[in-house]
């Protein structure tokens, strides 16, 4: 990635380059170079890219190493977002807890969730608890 491309520009690069109906996973790694900036752009490019990945199973959302970014400042937001927007979605992670929010939701198809922070809030703790999800059969906080 280069200096102006932003993570949205490479990932609508990528959804021309393959063939995006064919998409299992997608795993999402550093989106800025300011630990203090939230995905919420990178969610908005996923859900508006969701008509065009109707395979997608799978999403790990924060795949930033700590040479990238200490866990502890990876800030995230409300990533329920993608599981309201991709219904098939079977497994889920997100890494970083700084601004997470998990409200609760319901999702059919889920299977294995992970949430991986250095001290989760109890409000998302809460949410998850709250939500109702069938399939899950593999929680990882």
């Amino acid at each position: 990635m280069g200096d102006a491309d932003s993570w949205e520009d490479v990932f609508a690069q990528f959804l021309d380059i393959v063939d995006a109906t064919q998409v299992r996973a997608v795993i999402v790694g550093v989106w800025s170079e300011d630990y203090e900036v939230g995905p919420d752009a990178v969610i908005e490019a996923l859900v508006a890219a969701r008509h065009r990945l109707p395979a997608l199973r799978g999403l790990f959302l924060g795949d930033i190493e700590p040479e990238e970014c200490e866990l502890s400042w990876i800030t995230q937001g409300r990533v329920t977002e993608v599981l309201e927007a991709f219904p098939a979605l079977e497994e889920f992670g997100v890494r970083g807890g700084q601004d997470l929010t998990f409200p609760a939701v319901r999702h059919d198809r889920l299977r294995e969730l992970t949430v991986q922070t250095c001290g989760v809030s109890p409000d998302v703790v809460r949410g998850i608890a709250a939500s109702d999800l069938p399939a899950l059969s593999d929680l990882d906080l």
